[in-house]
């Protein structure tokens, strides 16, 4: 028995078959309606015939030792179905129809002949590892079956299948392949294949698509006039959508050719069918009809260079290209040919499928068919509709503007840009523009002056207290030479006192910069020296401290501290704030190693403050928690909205903010009706506490990963320091399971745009840059115009420039219109709540003696590592202090991993998916250093069923 070798297209079907054997991906099955007059008998001795005939029929796969091969097995007979069945009895039939082959013990090819009470329904079942879309053309429309029904001789295939197997087998040592291989090399050096979907461990799924159509004539006159051709027209825009969806100026795909360049494989039945890759370079310069044109020369230099498989380039260049663009001239099969009658027939698709994104264009009945399918592990139905109609905009605007820049094109029509519009705009509501936080306060003030208004570990304020002694500070301010937008630094403990400076350092007309009291010395006089503040408010044992640690008093700073001042001295009023003057400015982490102040005026935060007592529904019975830092913005949320209302500001004990069973009893003890908490906390306070008394409880500042069980509103918010604590809102439904918990719509009067790398709209579903735009947006960094302008921009919305901050965020929106956070485009992450630029952390670590390169990741979402090369052996704990000198705890990494060098992607850049997983022996594991680390422990340890 002779055996030869497979095809290197037949061995890539082959082992995805193995690796997925339930798989109906590489069936090809096509069905027909026939007349109840046809010949069953006549019909099934043609096909035995070309069974008999033809040997690719009869191929059958085997091991030879370790090597795999085919075979012809003449002693298996050709399996042909003859069923009777009712007509639901059929249809339910059709959608189970396809069965996986097994290549090594099943016949390749499988034939039902179903008799209904009204049709003949035809079936044909082939193995992919045997036949291509060509052969069945062949097979039932062409060839084969109209000469054996006739009963009339079929072609002899001198040359078939097994025999091009041998020939291409034999080209793999030869001086052509060398040069074509080393083509191949060069052409994609430094090209990566491009994924579009997230990853998962098993891409096997159910087969999903999505049709749409494009007039066929349009494109033919188009390409006359500059002389193209369809399906390179086609291919472009494509590629232009993919660089779009994957934010990547080039690319890798696959396209497919028929691989019958031989005359004497026109007819010949068999997978000929090759994988070829294209590479797609986007220039936004690049005018449309060189873009177009320039796919002609892609596919020509792969064609010239063929006998270089697709299998040894994914092996060679370590890719694998999984998206695929396949374009059909003619169409595929669509008839039977029976005598002289012919009979539509129509592809089967797949029950399942693990293919990444494959987008097909087929020529039928005067338009473009164009199909997007896949696997519903790797995409949605709302996906592949979002891509058929980018593909299809993308190439009509490339037909109205052949001359005009890519990076002029339209992603959406005008129909689907009034429709993001309406999605991204939050509900509007009438307010007070003239209004300010200060304003807000005495107002309710002068209606319940005796209601406590702030509580601490040790005392409290009534509204009147806190009116008459933040007036008195605010003098002091004043005196001290404070003047409107002056900014004032606030270094307090949590006391009540802190909230009291803020309200004064406002009536002054001056901003507040909060200073958190567990940040480094050096980070301190970084920010009292940027800041330029003419005013410290603390207490005298926090300065002595922080002084003792290093830190230093710009010269001439005044200090206020807060346990000197007589609050039993009457004043008069004051209110000098203005609703376009700055309310504070927070500093959050930078790039370039220095920390950034963001500016917030008046208007943003009186505009956010009313949006959290309307939506929140805070009242004069509410009771809320203030557990964030407070120079974390979070604390702005819990601290002040209440103070409009007439309700009471809880803080919360420091030892309470770092124990869950403590700040459990404390929310118990003071009555607490709802509060704001990192992602994180919350979800382990609620997964602790599930019973937790308290009307509601606001998340943000993470990802949220689950809905846990709960008895309040659970809402899930999400905002940078750049838009006045949150930008977007999502209320979660009990007992509700999410694939990805939304961020929610806009707050009120705010809109929220996803745009790509060229600042135009996206459509839903697509995955781009999170733009804000509204009252709430910050008026820019202090002292960074440049970084201000780069990020407080404009963009084009129905022919308009909107002014935006533009995020850095990754984000989409979902099949029900509301927004999914995906995560940074930057490098910037968050953890535990906390925003973190990882350059910060680079720039800080490449300061230390001896580190040439460092770079900061956090691995598996919740570790953050520094992986760095040094001339010397670096000593970790010197290391991690030294960090801790300039940095904040919850920016100095927990895991240190010197290399030797670090990996590199093939442009150079620092390949962040190679690094390696850091190595937490026994010995190195840090036990829980505080009660609630040792909770969250336990907790994740029963979790994980784990004693680490």
């Amino acid at each position: 028995m002779k055996t030869y070798p497979l095809t290197q297209s037949q061995l890539g079907i082959f082992l995805e078959m193995m690796q997925h054997p339930q798989m109906t991906q590489y069936n090809l099955g096509y069905m027909t309606s026939l007349p109840k007059s046809i010949d069953l008998d006549r019909l099934e001795q043609a096909f035995r015939t070309i069974y008999a005939t033809c040997p690719t029929f009869r191929i059958r796969f085997l091991t030879e030792g370790d090597e795999l091969r085919q075979t012809v097995d003449d002693t298996r007979e050709l399996p042909i179905f003859r069923l009777t069945l009712s007509e639901p009895e059929c249809e339910e039939f059709l959608q189970k129809a396809l069965k996986p082959f097994d290549p090594f013990n099943d016949v390749l090819c499988r034939f039902h002949l179903i008799e209904t009470p009204d049709r003949i329904v035809f079936l044909v079942d082939f193995s992919h590892l045997i036949a291509d879309g060509t052969s069945i053309a062949l097979l039932l429309g062409k060839v084969y079956l109209p000469l054996a029904y006739a009963g009339m001789p079929l072609p002899e295939q001198h040359y078939g299948l097994l025999s091009w197997a041998e020939d291409e087998e034999s080209t793999f040592h030869t001086a052509a392949y060398e040069k074509d291989r080393e083509y191949f090399r060069q052409h994609y050096q430094g090209c990566e294949a491009l994924s579009l979907s997230e990853s998962v461990s098993d891409p096997l799924g159910k087969y999903i698509r999505y049709d749409g159509h494009l007039p066929m004539a349009e494109v033919a006159e188009w390409c006359r006039r500059y002389d193209t051709a369809p399906n390179l027209l086609l291919m472009a825009a494509f590629a232009y959508t993919l660089s779009v969806v994957g934010r990547e100026s080039s690319s890798v795909f696959t396209t497919t050719s028929h691989g019958r360049i031989q005359r004497r494989l026109r007819e010949a039945f068999g997978m000929f069918v090759r994988t070829v890759p294209v590479r797609a370079l986007v220039n936004p310069d690049t005018k449309v009809t060189d873009f177009v044109k320039s796919f002609r020369t892609e596919l020509m230099g792969t064609i010239r260079h063929g006998s270089y498989p697709f299998s040894h380039f994914c092996r060679d260049l370590q890719m694998k290209p999984g998206i695929s663009f396949n374009f059909y001239s003619g169409g595929i099969t669509e008839e039977i040919k029976l005598g002289e009658e012919s009979y539509p027939c129509c592809r089967l698709d797949s029950n399942t499928t693990c293919s990444d994104l494959t987008f097909t264009v087929v020529e039928r009945d005067g338009q473009y068919d164009l199909r997007a399918e896949s696997s519903d592990r790797l995409y949605s139905p709302g996906f592949l509709r979002t891509m058929v109609q980018t593909v299809k905009t993308v190439a009509q605007d490339m037909m109205l503007h052949p001359q005009s820049p890519l990076s002029s094109l339209s992603l959406v029509t005008q129909a689907e840009q009034a429709e993001l519009i309406r999605l991204g705009t939050g509900k509007h509501i009438d307010i007070d523009t003239q209004d300010t936080f200060v304003s807000a306060f005495e107002r309710q003030s002068a209606k319940t002056p005796e209601r406590t208004a702030v509580v601490d570990g040790n005392s409290q304020l009534t509204y009147a207290d806190l009116s008459r002694r933040s007036n008195l500070l605010a003098h002091l301010l004043t005196d001290a030479g404070v003047q409107p937008d002056c900014f004032v630094c606030i270094l307090l403990d949590r006391v009540k006192e802190f909230p009291l400076s803020v309200i004064a350092v406002m009536k002054a007309g001056g901003a507040y910069v909060p200073m958190d009291t567990e940040y480094p010395a050096g980070r301190l006089q970084y920010i009292l020296e940027d800041s330029q503040t003419k005013v410290l408010i603390t207490s005298h044992s926090l300065l002595e401290e922080k002084l003792s640690q290093g830190m230093a008093l710009p010269e001439g700073m005044q200090v206020i501290f807060i346990e000197d001042v007589d609050f039993t001295e009457e004043t008069k009023a004051i209110n000098l704030a203005t609703p376009d003057g700055l309310a504070y400015m927070i500093y959050t982490s930078g790039s370039t190693g220095r920390p950034k102040g963001v500016m917030v005026p008046h208007r943003a935060l009186s505009h956010f403050l009313q949006f959290i007592a309307d939506e929140w529904r805070l009242s004069a019975e509410s009771r809320i928690s203030c557990h964030a830092p407070f120079a974390f913005d979070a604390s702005i949320e819990d601290l002040y909205p209440v103070l409009t209302v007439g309700g009471t500001v809880c803080i919360v004990p420091e030892d309470a903010t770092k124990d869950l069973h403590l700040l459990h009893q404390f929310i118990t003890d003071n009555r607490i009706t709802g509060g704001c908490f990192t992602t994180q906390l919350g979800q382990m306070l609620l997964d602790e506490y599930p019973d937790l008394p308290v009307d509601y409880l606001v998340v943000g500042g993470e990802r949220m990963t689950k809905n846990p069980s709960c008895h309040c509103r659970l809402i899930n918010t999400y905002g940078p320091t750049e838009f006045t604590v949150d930008a977007t809102w999502y209320e979660l439904e009990p007992g509700r399971q999410y694939d990805n918990i939304p961020i929610g719509r806009p707050l009120h009067n705010q809109t929220a745009y996803i745009i790509d790398s060229g600042r135009r709209l996206l459509l839903q579903g697509m995955a781009g840059e999170l733009c804000l735009a509204g009252m709430q947006m910050a008026t820019g960094y202090w002292k960074r115009e440049e970084l201000t302008k780069e990020v407080f921009t404009d963009i084009i919305v129905d022919g308009k420039p909107v002014k935006v901050y533009r995020t850095g965020d990754l984000c989409r929106w979902n099949e029900q219109g509301l927004l999914e956070y995906l995560g940074r485009i930057d490098q910037q992450v968050k953890l535990r709540g906390f925003r973190i630029e990882l350059g910060e952390i680079e720039s800080q670590a490449l300061k230390f003696e001896g580190i040439s390169q460092a770079v900061a990741s956090v691995y598996d979402g919740q570790l953050l590592c520094l992986y760095y090369t040094a001339d010397c052996d670096i000593d970790e704990g010197v290391l991690k202090e030294f960090l801790a000198k300039s940095l904040p705890d919850y920016m100095v990494p927990a895991a240190y991993i010197q290399l030797d060098e670090l990996p590199l992607t093939p442009n150079g850049k620092v390949d962040r998916k190679r690094l390696p997983a850091p190595d937490i022996a026994e010995e190195e594991i840090v036990p829980p250093a505080t009660p609630l680390e040792q909770q969250l422990f336990d907790i994740t340890a029963e979790r994980l069923g784990t004693d680490r």
